[in-house]
């Protein structure tokens, strides 16, 4: 589990605002992932793909005890641990998958 605290980021209550892609839910991600593998325009995959590099580079700048979450893992392998948990759960948000991939790299993560 990602032991790290970002509480300082959140209300009191320990509440935030998800905005852009990460409000998503996994099913429409899944349709821009779908949509792109069609040969449709891969812009909207992008932008899906761009706002998991910029939470991670966040992840990266404010945990004092991580140089890369990604550790030794690709682009790649990410995306794909990413799709596979929007495929088993379309009605969580993006964000879910993130954080979820985040928790699955934190142990293996660069220091």
């Amino acid at each position: 589990m990602f032991t790290a605290s970002f509480d300082y980021a959140a209300n009191q209550e320990g509440e935030y605002t998800v905005l852009s892609e990460g409000a998503a839910s996994c099913g429409r991600y899944i349709e821009a992932v779908e949509k792109a593998g069609r040969g449709g325009s891969k812009t909207t995959m992008g932008y899906y793909h761009a706002y998991l590099d910029s939470y991670f580079t966040g992840v990266n700048r404010y945990l004092s005890d991580t140089k890369n979450i990604k550790g030794n893992t690709d682009s790649a392998g990410v995306r794909a641990y990413v799709q596979k948990y929007c495929r088993e759960n379309p009605l969580k948000d993006y964000m879910d998958a993130i954080i979820a991939v985040v928790n699955e790299l934190y142990p293996n993560r660069t220091k």
